[in-house]
């Protein structure tokens, strides 16, 4: 629960990496939120870790959201020079195209 409640994004939250597929953003879910769910865990911020679990959730599999994120307050993390910040934010806005239209 303190990897959850530590996590500076949604990522760490979850505990995979930033090319993580759905299907391992779900799978990562359903383990982190059998451990932190207020019905089974009576630590006192058991209530807080489910909600940020979702929401890490929530965001990292809606296609949009998942851009606007990773295109705002993932930018920060990324090592990438100023110039290829952009490619990036380029490469992601084309696999969210792919992704919505199936169109490649």
């Amino acid at each position: 629960m303190e990897r959850i409640l530590s996590a500076s994004n949604h990522y760490e939250c979850l505990g995979v990496p930033t090319s993580a597929t759905a299907d391992v953003i779900k799978a990562s879910f359903r383990k982190g939120v059998l451990a932190v769910h207020p019905d089974k865990n009576n630590a006192p911020r058991a209530p807080e870790a489910f909600r940020k679990v979702t929401e890490a959730k929530d965001c990292l599999l809606d296609p949009n959201t998942k851009f606007s994120y990773d295109s705002t307050v993932m930018v920060r993390f990324r090592r990438v020079p100023a110039a290829g910040a952009s490619l990036v934010m380029i490469q992601r806005l084309k696999d969210v195209n792919t992704h919505v239209t199936g169109i490649t």
